[in-house]
């Protein structure tokens, strides 16, 4: 329903059509003495004169009204309908005039009655005007939905690059050998994050290889200080999804990572995709014994904001987002119908 509000041919081509068959099908020439070729063109007058008094409402008059100038767009509205009504008899006899000439046959006298051209211009031009209306809203809307993705799009990065940065400075403070593999995972990271984030929907596989870069960086970070599980199931190949729309979980259990004393700390992600729905589960082990509140995961935070607001606009009715708070464990699971 919205390709068909968005691309304006198709409604003028569906309308026309619409409105010739509706006069076809509809007129009754009684005993007139009409030929097959008079009755066309009577019916495609008529036809062409409502789509003109159209154009006129939508580009000319429709504006006032936008307006609120109600007063001259109602004049104005009876004025074209009023000029229709006029013309029709005179546009109608002189076509039929022309052609009589050409093929040697009587002018037709009959003439539509007034009342009854009137009625049929006033409902066209409102029909028309009705429909530019919902095509206004609805594309308005579309502008203000792609603009507010990519406000939240143009978020990720920085959200991204803030946690990714802050353990690069700590490594760098402890002159760390970690840090040129780290920066080496970093330059793959973000030349998916710049390039592929810019696209609406992108294969499952390169949202995948950037999740497997991001965990082996954190390996790198981490190295025996947490048992880190990463497991795939399913036709991964065959489907797409929104980039990036997983990863902020993923920051957030490593960012929130901890375990008890004398435990190690963990994190076990999956993803599948079983009939046509794609599975994914983030777990990570917290230590709430030795992390101050404020510092636990929550349900909330700018990242999980942003994430929670794209899939109501990119999978509006089409995902599921749960979160699950244990002792000493955090869990996302997310489900998204393709």
């Amino acid at each position: 329903m919205e390709k068909f509000y968005e691309r304006q041919w198709i409604q003028e081509f569906s309308l026309c059509v619409i409105l010739y068959f509706m006069i076809r099908f509809s007129t009754d020439y009684g005993n007139i003495d009409f030929t097959y070729i008079q009755a066309i063109i009577d019916e495609l007058v008529i036809t062409g004169m409502m789509i003109v008094l159209a154009y006129i409402n939508n580009f000319a008059i429709f504006p006032y009204f936008q307006r609120g100038q109600y007063l001259a767009a109602f004049l104005l509205y009876g004025v074209n309908i009023g000029l229709g009504v006029l013309l029709h008899p005179w546009l109608i006899g002189e076509i039929h005039a022309g052609y009589c000439k050409l093929a040697l046959c009587e002018v037709p006298t009959f003439v539509i009655p007034s009342h009854t051209v009137a009625g049929l211009f006033a409902l066209v031009t409102f029909s028309a005007m009705v429909l530019r209306m919902a095509r206004d809203i609805l594309l308005q809307g579309t502008e203000n939905k792609d603009a507010e993705l990519k406000l939240l799009q143009s978020q990720l990065n920085p959200h991204f690059l803030f946690n990714t940065l802050n353990n690069l400075y700590g490594l760098a403070v402890q002159k760390s050998p970690k840090l040129p593999g780290l920066l080496d995972q970093l330059s793959d990271l973000l030349n998916y994050s710049f390039e592929d984030t810019q696209q609406e929907i992108v294969p499952v596989e390169k949202e995948l290889r950037y999740l497997q870069n991001y965990i082996a960086l954190e390996r790198i970070r981490l190295e025996d200080q947490a048992v880190i599980n990463f497991s795939t199931r399913g036709t991964l190949n065959t489907c797409r999804i929104a980039p990036m729309i997983l990863t902020v979980f993923i920051e957030n259990a490593f960012k929130h990572l901890g375990a008890p004393m004398g435990k190690k700390q963990e994190v076990h992600i999956s993803l599948s995709h079983i009939h046509g729905t794609l599975h994914f589960t983030c777990k990570n082990s917290v230590n709430k014994a030795n992390t101050p509140e404020s510092s636990l995961p929550k349900y909330h935070g700018i990242g999980l904001k942003n994430v929670k607001k794209r899939l109501e606009l990119i999978y509006p009715s089409r995902h599921s987002l749960n979160f699950q708070e244990h002792s000493s464990y955090f869990t996302v699971t997310l489900d998204l119908h393709l």
